[in-house]
């Protein structure tokens, strides 16, 4: 009879509930590859500068959609609430237990479920903090050795015979081993040449450093 209650989980009634659809929002971005990248970026900027603004798009944006979280956003449908919540109206707020708060999108549609967006989210033990902390720092630490093992595999390889390999993609080779015609026979754009001409100089560099 003197025990105090510290909390209450209130738990929604299956049977009476209503259905609703629930977003919940991580950063865009894994926190541990972003410290791994600015450090292989700035190692790399040198050289890098010297490459064509093209071939840098390129490597830019392959580079970032693997640091993108595929989880920045995860759609739950059917979330059961009480029927009261089905009357809620655009940016009303809420709290869900054990979940954080949400607020209800402005696009409210003429029909069908609700959308509760997570706006904030409920605040690690300083134990989880810790052990993600040091998560990440073992996942940069991983991710810069790949990367330092890759260059180094590179630097090995000869410039004449980085392309001669693949002829699924190419039938002839200048000289120096550059690609001028496709696997069908037929000479390859100027622009395809310049570009793969570009990787044969980066390689060449980093094969003679």
């Amino acid at each position: 009879a003197d025990r105090k209650v510290k909390g209450v989980i209130h738990w929604v009634s299956a049977k009476h509930a209503c259905n609703h659809t629930v977003r919940l929002y991580e950063p865009l971005l894994k926190p541990e590859a972003t410290a791994a990248t600015e450090e292989a970026a700035a190692t790399d900027a040198a050289a890098e500068a010297e490459d064509a603004l093209g071939e840098e798009e390129a490597e830019v944006t392959d580079e970032f959609l693997k640091q993108v979280n595929p989880n920045s956003m995860v759609e739950l449908k059917g979330a059961m609430m009480e029927p009261s919540m089905s009357s809620a109206k655009a940016m009303d707020r809420f709290q869900f237990e054990r979940n954080g708060f949400f607020v209800v999108d402005k696009y409210i549609p003429t029909d069908g479920p609700l959308v509760f967006n997570r706006i904030i989210g409920l605040k690690e033990s300083g134990l989880k903090k810790e052990e993600n902390v040091a998560a990440a720092g073992k996942s940069r630490k991983e991710e810069q050795a790949k990367q330092a093992a890759e260059k180094e595999a590179r630097k090995k390889l000869d410039p004449r015979k980085m392309f001669r390999d693949q002829t699924d993609l190419y039938s002839k080779f200048d000289d120096d081993g550059v690609p001028t015609h496709g696997a069908d026979g037929e000479p390859l754009p100027k622009s395809r040449i310049k570009k793969l001409k570009q990787e044969w100089d980066k390689q060449k560099k980093l094969f003679e450093s």
